[in-house]
């Protein structure tokens, strides 16, 4: 996960911070606008490496940002 660009590594820091119990659909959409292509792409070859909750956030901000849930590369 080295090659996680700072903004998407502080957004699985504030994520794993704030736990899955206190992630609404609100936190979601806030983390999801702040996250360009580059960040979500990252984030998305990172889920292999992270808890499935967090793995399932991402998801969901990939369904936010493009509608659909996007295949690993």
């Amino acid at each position: 996960m080295d090659d996680l660009s700072d903004n998407a590594n502080l957004v699985l820091q504030a994520l794993s911070y704030l736990g899955k119990d206190s992630i609404d659909d609100q936190t979601i959409l806030q983390c999801a606008n702040r996250l360009d292509d580059r960040d979500m792409k990252g984030l998305n070859a990172a889920i292999t490496h992270i808890p499935g909750w967090l793995a399932d956030v991402i998801r969901r901000m990939q369904q936010i940002k493009y509608g659909q849930v996007r295949k690993q590369a």
